[in-house]
């Protein structure tokens, strides 16, 4: 009990200790995973017949937009560091 105890001040104690830069990439990283797995699952098609071409434009729509997403993110990291 006493060493679960200790873990959990041990680990207050490393966020405590963490820079304010480094605490606002770890949200924004939650942040971007959580908006990223609420939007898949919302804009998820129902399974059809399509061709395989069509697919492969699909999933490379997907990683834009995330690769959009993680931008914005260093954009507002970038924006609020100074």
């Amino acid at each position: 009990m006493t060493l679960i105890i200790m873990q959990k001040i041990n680990i207050l104690n490393f966020i405590r200790t963490m820079r304010k830069s480094t605490k606002v990439i770890i949200v924004l990283l939650f942040l971007n995973a959580l908006t990223f797995s609420f939007v898949l699952s919302q804009t998820q098609p129902i399974q059809t017949s399509e061709n395989q071409t069509d697919q492969i434009i699909n999933q490379n729509k997907y990683i834009k937009a995330g690769t959009l997403v993680i931008d914005w993110s260093y954009r507002m990291l970038r924006y609020f560091k100074n």
